[in-house]
């Protein structure tokens, strides 16, 4: 979404440049119309269209800021409607694949069910452990059982979001439900 907002802006500063406008305007337009068709040309050949790879490789080089390309104003003008034409021209024809779209939805999928299974396999052996009977008395038993079980709020370290985990004397780790990940956890038991 912010590349084809990009592309839009560039194409319209690149119409705007046919008027006279000072010095400073022309060398942003460099720097707008250089970044865009740089990315666009990554973003094409990581979906192997290489005629567009071609094409936006070679505008970024034209409007180049740092070793800019003298050209005649007339011939500039031109340059700048053909270009512009070219960016709203791949605001059409050049998308990502609906198929990689559906492939990356049904990844997240997978690994949102993943997470689940493992929650659903963790809360399963707490709920043995709670179970379980041993050569003590029940309540002996489940009490003794409850100290070695602790919920605790957990900050993330990469999102810094909390969250709560239920953790036996055991673990000193949990993995984090939103950006899934590994954080060490220090309980005092």
């Amino acid at each position: 979404m912010i590349f084809i907002i990009a592309r839009i802006i560039a194409a319209i500063l690149l119409i705007f440049a046919i008027d006279k406008h000072p010095y400073g305007y022309y060398t942003l337009l460099r720097f707008v119309v250089c970044g865009v068709t740089a990315y666009g040309a990554y973003f094409a050949a990581s979906i192997e269209k290489r005629g567009w790879t071609w094409i936006l490789g070679a505008i970024a080089i034209l409007f180049n800021p740092f070793i800019p390309i003298r050209l005649g104003r007339d011939f500039w003008a031109f340059i700048d409607i053909a270009i512009a034409v070219i960016l709203f021209a791949s605001l059409i024809l050049l998308r990502e694949p609906k198929s990689q779209k559906i492939e990356q939805r049904e990844m997240a999928d997978g690994l949102t069910e993943k997470f689940k299974q493992g929650e659903e396999k963790l809360n399963e052996s707490i709920a043995g452990i709670l179970d379980s009977k041993s050569s003590e008395t029940e309540e002996k038993s489940v009490d003794r059982r409850l100290k070695s079980i602790q919920k605790v709020n957990v900050p993330c370290s990469k999102c810094c979001r909390e969250y709560t985990v239920t953790l036996t004397r055991y673990e000193n780790q949990a993995i984090c439900p939103f950006c899934s990940q590994l954080d060490d956890v220090d309980i005092e038991w």
